[in-house]
């Protein structure tokens, strides 16, 4: 299983709301709390929210809007496959991957890289 952890939530906004917390709960294995129609709250087990969803008008660009960086135990390639499963894609080349990580995009078109323990790194970000 995945984990995502740091200081504050990912947050993530989307257009294709209930299909974002689908995706996502179902990716990282977080109970799903809505706050209302236009938010919901990924928490763990402590309930600590994770990863925060709101719904947003289309976007403007076609370029993701965030880099979600997860860890998995050891065996990435079925990571991978497990999201791909769930809605995730590869990116149109696949030159990004490479032993101990793997670049998906989730179903908005973030940027989503899976890395093995061993090659922690630091969670979230914004690349442009």
């Amino acid at each position: 299983m995945f984990e995502v952890d740091g200081p504050a939530p990912i947050r993530i906004a989307t257009c294709h709301f209930e299909r974002a917390e689908s995706f996502w709960h179902r990716a990282l294995g977080l109970v799903s709390r809505p706050r209302g129609l236009n938010r919901v709250d990924l928490v763990d087990g402590d309930g600590c929210t994770r990863l925060l969803i709101r719904r947003a008008p289309p976007p403007h660009r076609q370029h993701p809007r965030i880099m979600i960086t997860v860890h998995d135990a050891a065996d990435v390639p079925a990571a991978a496959q497990r999201l791909i499963a769930l809605g995730a894609s590869y990116p149109e080349s696949h030159h990004l991957s490479h032993r101990g990580c793997a670049v998906l995009y989730d179903p908005d078109g973030n940027t989503i890289e899976i890395h093995t323990r061993a090659s922690r790194r630091v969670i979230g970000g914004n690349p442009g």
